[in-house]
């Protein structure tokens, strides 16, 4: 429904200039390149921790996991940390990251719009200004300053509603890819959002509350939710490298103030490019992609030290 630039959709995931070809043709089976990188990025990783838990339980003999040839002897990721008497939080945002919010952004858009009496604009033109930044009276063409103000009220008060936080889906293939990163660091949740509650239930209603039992506010502005991150890993204290998984400009930001390490997942409300001004240290298309790029040692995480 929604029209994402493809430029940035495989962000990091497809080589420049890839085909894509979407549907069936004649009975020949069509492959789509996104969809076909993210299970590759999935397989490495799997394969990957199953050397790991090898290599560190000791195991030996025929029964042991075949090692990843390009990875063997080294370790990846953020498993490195580990071996140098470093451990990792993961903390991940729910809004893009864990969730597509695009129906949730429509459907409150539609209200503040009504609210207001002028006209809508399109799902795919509001998802694309949505996520290049673009200013309310782009939202709503021909609006008043008076008309704004109130628009921007009503917008982001239905953001919060329960109504439009029914809405929010969870990401492709994202439980698998959270079970395979997951055994790098402990996990907690984090949203720049109001309604804590509807978002519990959305992670209970999705099967993944027993991945994220907690499940934390970062207010405005970035140095009140930069205060918050470092509660959040203030308890855990003995985790020494906190890592954010951001696809909001507001979560980047607050990472980055906090002194983490905030990786940009370009799926959500926010382009590759803004989380990059927002303080990300990459970018990756979604969770899958970026372990993928733990898998494959990407200089971009090294650059970053989470890979040695």
């Amino acid at each position: 429904m929604f029209g994402t630039p493809a430029t940035d959709a495989y962000n990091r995931v497809l080589p420049a200039g890839a085909p894509l070809v979407l549907g069936v043709f004649g009975g020949v089976r069509v492959i789509f390149p996104r969809w076909r990188e993210r299970q590759r990025g999935l397989s490495t990783l799997r394969h990957t921790m199953r050397a790991e838990r090898s290599h560190f339980a000791g195991v030996d003999g025929p029964n042991a996991p075949s090692p990843c040839p390009s990875l063997e002897g080294r370790g990846i990721g953020l498993a490195d940390h580990q071996l140098r008497g470093k451990t990792v939080q993961l903390i991940v945002e729910l809004e893009g990251v864990l969730f597509d919010v695009r129906e949730a952004y429509w459907a409150a858009y539609s209200a503040a719009v009504e609210a207001i009496g002028l006209a809508r604009t399109d799902p795919g033109t509001l998802w694309r200004l949505v996520r290049t930044g673009a200013g309310d009276e782009m939202l709503v063409r021909g609006a008043r300053p008076h008309q704004l103000e109130k628009f921007r009220k009503a917008f982001e008060a239905a953001l919060e509603s329960d109504e439009a936080l029914a809405k929010y889906v969870p990401q492709d293939d994202v439980r698998e890819s959270l079970r395979l990163v997951r055994e790098l660091g402990a996990f907690s949740g984090a949203t720049c959002g109001s309604n804590v509650a509807a978002r519990h239930g959305l992670l209970r209603a999705n099967g993944l509350a027993e991945m994220f039992p907690q499940l934390n506010q970062t207010p405005s502005p970035a140095s009140a939710g930069a205060a918050a991150l470092r509660e959040i890993a203030a308890r855990r204290s003995e985790e020494k490298v906190v890592v954010v998984l951001a696809a909001t400009v507001g979560m980047a930001r607050c990472a980055d103030e906090a002194g983490m390490v905030p990786i940009g997942i370009s799926c959500g409300p926010a382009i590759g490019k803004r989380l990059g001004a927002a303080g990300v240290r990459a970018t990756y298309a979604d969770v899958a992609a970026f372990g993928a790029a733990l898998g494959n040692r990407e200089e971009g995480l090294r650059r970053a030290g989470l890979v040695f």
